[in-house]
């Protein structure tokens, strides 16, 4: 989604700052866990979102995502898009970066705050991203 940002804040005493984070591992726990009230939920929402507007930028809305849930016999969580994929050094950058984002630019697609592909850290330490 478009969104409109400027990285100043403007105080109450008139002078520009230009805001910013200061990554930490504490920080990461927090916007990756702490900001949704169902992580599960969360999770199957924003990598299923993610997966549509791979879809949506690649021109193949006419294809379904494959999702499957885990089971007993399955316990993994898999979501299968047919997107154009990403390059190695943009997978990285975008998985490892908060409110990075490619989706920015764009009305097209649902995402766009730089949250959501990160969203498995909310239930797990852990996640596999197998891009081809």
């Amino acid at each position: 989604m478009k969104l409109n940002s400027t990285n100043e804040i403007i105080t109450n005493v008139g002078n520009a700052q230009h805001a910013s984070i200061k990554m930490s591992p504490t920080a990461f726990k927090i916007l990756s866990s702490q900001i949704y009230s169902n992580k599960i939920k969360a999770v199957i929402r924003e990598i299923s979102c993610n997966a549509h507007d791979a879809h949506v930028a690649a021109g193949k809305l006419d294809l379904p995502i494959n999702v499957a849930l885990p089971t007993r016999f399955s316990p993994t969580f898999e979501v299968e898009d047919f997107g154009t994929g990403l390059p190695h050094e943009t997978l990285v950058e975008l998985y490892m970066t908060y409110f990075g984002s490619t989706k920015q630019d764009t009305n097209d697609e649902i995402g766009g705050f730089g949250l959501g592909s990160k969203s498995p850290l909310a239930y797990t330490d852990q996640f596999t991203v197998i891009n081809t």
